[in-house]
């Protein structure tokens, strides 16, 4: 003969079931956290050959190298921006100590200087160019520092260690502008580089930090899936690594300085992600 259970009894075992579940799965939730991969995202601009630059936008190419060396030398994996985007979508898992470098405007120097650099130490990195530049040369007057062509572009998006993604048509601050005019720097900057390079295009740096919640939606109706801020931050704040559960729609990068060492990135790397 069956005993069967007051009913009082069996909704306190349901209640007291639901309690543990919940902080079983409070537990599993702050462990997922603590080991969260934090990854740093590095901004650079213009690559030049004068060794004693030492501003905001401007590397030399010596200072790149030891940046890049000192990197390896570390520990950390350079993975591709596509990689992080994979694993925040959990398409994939990142390695240990996970980097990321990033270009931003299209300089000839990052085909010139950059690019070789790059190949020969296999390191991967994301260029957003201002598809209106693409090509301009200094001696035109058009622009400051000339910038690479869509066919050398195309070189180094071919090669598989360099990503070509927007930076916008004319590098305007889209936060001061209309809506209409903020698709057309979107829509036509897209254009122009699946119409030169044969690839999909969906990641979009903002220029100048131009940032507000209206852009999101737009550069989603644009056809872009990923946003990217731009940052003078010159300090290793904690916050500036990315983690997984910070979404796609604001990736923050750390803008690299001209005069800084191998040794200064690195301390500004380790203070990012707490080490």
């Amino acid at each position: 003969m069956k005993m069967k259970m007051p009913k009082w009894f069996r909704g306190a075992v349901c209640v007291l079931l639901s309690i543990l579940i919940f902080q079983c799965g409070m537990l599993s939730a702050l462990a997922d956290e603590s080991d969260e991969v934090k990854v740093p995202i590095l901004l650079y601009h213009n690559i030049t050959s004068d060794d004693s630059t030492g501003d905001l936008a401007n590397i030399s190419a010596k200072d790149f190298e030891n940046h890049m060396k000192a990197i390896v030398n570390a520990g950390y994996d350079v993975i591709k921006l596509s990689d992080y985007i994979a694993y925040v979508r959990g398409e994939k898992t990142l390695p240990d100590k996970p980097l990321v470098i990033t270009f931003d405007d299209g300089y000839l120097s990052n085909y010139e200087i950059a690019y070789p650099i790059l190949k020969r130490l296999q390191i991967p990195a994301t260029i957003f160019v201002v598809t209106g530049t693409v090509g301009e040369r200094v001696e035109d007057g058009k622009v400051n520092n000339s910038h690479f062509s869509w066919v050398q572009a195309l070189e180094m998006q071919q090669s598989g260690l360099i990503d070509i993604e927007s930076h916008t048509l004319s590098h305007v601050d889209l936060s001061k502008m209309s809506k209409s005019d903020i698709q057309k720097e979107l829509r036509m900057s897209k254009f122009m580089i699946e119409k030169y390079l044969g690839k999909t295009c969906e990641v979009i740096a903002f220029p100048y930090g131009g940032y507000d919640e209206k852009l999101v939606p737009l550069a989603e109706l644009a056809g872009y899936r990923v946003e990217v801020l731009v940052d003078d931050r010159l300090s290793s704040d904690p916050s500036y690594a990315n983690v997984k559960w910070d979404g796609l729609h604001s990736i923050k990068r750390l803008t690299v300085i001209g005069g800084t060492t191998g040794a200064q990135l690195l301390q500004m790397i380790r203070n990012t992600v707490g080490e």
